[in-house]
């Protein structure tokens, strides 16, 4: 959602023509690339010493982008600060990616991880990149374009809540036969 409509609010909110704030936007994207990496280091780092680290790190994630961005869009007025904040949401929004992606890896039974992970991409795809640019744009008919960039973040709060319930059972769920075939020997601390 964030990065269909970003152009068009850098456009009709801080005035830069369209293909300036195309060029802005894409910067702040290109941003989202380096949290992806970041956040997924951070992510390898925290599951090193708490099994539930990845689930966890991929929950702050969330967290970090639906704050970030509701405050950003609705509370801040143009400027440095909002423009921070977008920045610092746009980062942690990809922070989710691979340590989800990850996690799935763990659990998924040998024979079914390709399938586990080929159904989270067309869940990710279809949600975030199918639905939530419909859905911010239904918002912006209805609220404006402000008010639908600051409310539809809140799904990354809702992402941010189910990640830390599935980190409660991770833990149980990769300890189950046929998930820990192919672990690797120093991933032995789950037991």
């Amino acid at each position: 959602m964030m990065y269909a409509w970003l152009p068009s609010y850098m456009n009709r909110v801080y005035g830069l023509e369209p293909a300036r704030a195309a060029v802005q936007s894409a910067s702040m994207i290109l941003v989202g690339c380096l949290g992806a990496v970041a956040f997924g280091m951070l992510a390898d780092a925290v599951h090193r010493r708490y099994v539930r680290g990845r689930l966890l790190s991929a929950a702050a994630a969330a967290a970090l982008t639906g704050v970030s961005l509701i405050v950003a869009f609705g509370a801040l007025t143009p400027g440095g600060p909002q423009i921070g904040l977008i920045i610092l949401g746009c980062a942690a929004m990809a922070g989710t990616v691979g340590p989800v992606a990850s996690a799935v890896a763990d659990v998924a039974p040998v024979q079914a991880r390709a399938s586990a992970l080929s159904i989270l991409a067309l869940a990710q795809n279809l949600v975030g990149l199918a639905v939530g640019p419909v859905l911010a744009g239904a918002f912006s008919d209805r609220l404006g374009l402000q008010t639908a960039m600051a409310v539809v973040p809140v799904a990354s709060l809702f992402a941010a809540a189910v990640l830390v319930r599935a980190a409660r059972a991770y833990a149980a769920d990769v300890r189950r036969p046929g998930v820990t075939d192919m672990m690797e020997p120093g991933d032995a601390r789950i037991a």
